[in-house]
C-alpha cells in the first residue's frame, strides 16, 4: 500500500496546537476525531466532556508502536499481540488496566482503549509530540462536513491531511480483552 503524502506545515501546525494543550481535528484511519495530547490532563478532561456520548467508555488512545501499548496497559494478554499481528484493519484493543495516562481517558472501571496507527503521518506526529494522542472514541465521522459544529468550534486546528485526496476510511475491529483470556468483539 502506498502511504498518503502529507504536508510538513500541516504536521507542524498540529504539533504546535497539541503542545499548547489544545484540541485538534484529525482524520484517523477510521474517521475524523477530536484529539489531544495524552500529556495534557486538562485538555483530556475537556475532550471527555465534549466528545463522548457514553461517559463510561474509554476514549481511544492512538500510539505509534507496540512498546507504547506495554507502557500504557498492565497485564496485557498474549492474545493481544496475536490479534495485532494478524489484523488486516485498524484494531482497537480495550484492556483492563490502563496506566500512565490521564484518568479522563479511561473508562469508569479503569479500562483503556488502544490503537496502533499505521499511517506515516500519525507515526511522525506521535513520535515528534513524544506523547500518544487521545481521541474521541464513540463517534467518528467519515466526512469533515459531518463533524458537529461544537467540535469544530472547540478545535484549535483542523488538519488538512487527506482532505484533497482522501484514502477511504477503514472499519475498525474493536475488541475487549478481559481477565482469564476472555475475548469480546465489540465491533
Amino acid at each position: 500500500m502506498i502511504e498518503p503524502r502529507y504536508d510538513a506545515g500541516d504536521l507542524n501546525q498540529c504539533l504546535e496546537s497539541l503542545r499548547e494543550g489544545k484540541r485538534i481535528l484529525l482524520p484517523t484511519e477510521t474517521g475524523w476525531a477530536l484529539c489531544t495530547s495524552a500529556g495534557n490532563s486538562d485538555a483530556t478532561n475537556i475532550l471527555r466532556q465534549i466528545a463522548t456520548e457514553n461517559k463510561s467508555q474509554p476514549l481511544t488512545v492512538l500510539v505509534h508502536n507496540e512498546a507504547s501499548i506495554e507502557h500504557l496497559a498492565a497485564n496485557i494478554p498474549d492474545v493481544a499481540w496475536d490479534l495485532l499481528e494478524v489484523s488486516d484493519r485498524p484494531i482497537t484493543l480495550e484492556l483492563n488496566a490502563g496506566q500512565n495516562i490521564p484518568l479522563a481517558a479511561l473508562s469508569e472501571t479503569g479500562e483503556i482503549a488502544l490503537r496502533i496507527c499505521r499511517e506515516r503521518f500519525f507515526r511522525d506526529l506521535i513520535t515528534r509530540l513524544r506523547s500518544p494522542l487521545i481521541c474521541s472514541a464513540i463517534k467518528e465521522f467519515t466526512s469533515y462536513l459531518d463533524i458537529p459544529e461544537a467540535w469544530k468550534a472547540d478545535a484549535a486546528y483542523a488538519s488538512t491531511y487527506q482532505r484533497e485526496h482522501p484514502t477511504p476510511f477503514q472499519k475498525e475491529y474493536r475488541i475487549k480483552l478481559g481477565t482469564g483470556g476472555v475475548v469480546r468483539i465489540l465491533k
